[in-house]
């Protein structure tokens, strides 16, 4: 890869990294891994009902997901909702690379001492996806361990599809992974 496209895979990150530092009260801080993939996630609470994300995924091939959300909560006893629109922009090596706007959310219950089961789901009809994709969605379940406010652990499954008109649709992310959670 070059560093030119580095710099602009990476610009969108980063800023976003300086928009919440400023606006937000804490910010966390995700990393995932398995075989085939690497990602890195940072959010912040803008008010106590809105949160900003953005997520920078790399897939073994040269494969590139940037995606950032505005996510509104609610919370009611052990659960926890999250709902908003997503923007993605994916870099693929032999598919059309595009761009998203999708919907969806995530919620989580919290089962106590420190453990929780979440699911995420996010979906882009053709409507809303552009430059050569015809639609997107995305899924995840996993399992999480606080271990202290500041650090925590997660195993879980996740699914990000491609849809293409003119091409075979790709599974970008497809299989297990493991991560940690750091909130400063």
């Amino acid at each position: 890869m070059t560093l030119k496209r580095t710099f602009s895979i990476a610009t969108p990150l980063l800023l976003s990294l300086g928009v919440l530092s400023s606006a937000a009260h804490a910010i966390d801080m995700g990393m995932e891994l398995n075989d085939d993939r690497a990602s890195v996630s940072l959010g912040g609470q803008l008010t106590p009902s809105a949160r900003l994300e953005g997520e920078y995924l790399y897939v073994d091939g040269d494969n590139h997901l940037l995606q950032s959300a505005l996510l509104f909560s609610h919370s009611a006893g052990p659960h926890r909702f999250e709902f908003g629109p997503m923007a993605s922009r994916v870099w693929l090596d032999n598919s059309p690379n595009g761009s998203m706007l999708s919907l969806g959310g995530k919620y989580q219950l919290a089962l106590g001492n420190g453990l929780s089961l979440k699911a995420t789901g996010f979906v882009s009809p053709s409507v809303l996806s552009f430059s050569g994709v015809d639609g997107h969605y995305q899924w995840s379940t996993a399992v999480g361990y606080e271990l202290n406010p500041n650090l925590g652990f997660e195993a879980g499954y996740r699914q990000i599809r491609i849809q293409y008109d003119d091409h075979r649709n790709r599974d970008l992310e497809d299989g297990f992974y493991v991560g940690a959670n750091f909130r400063f």
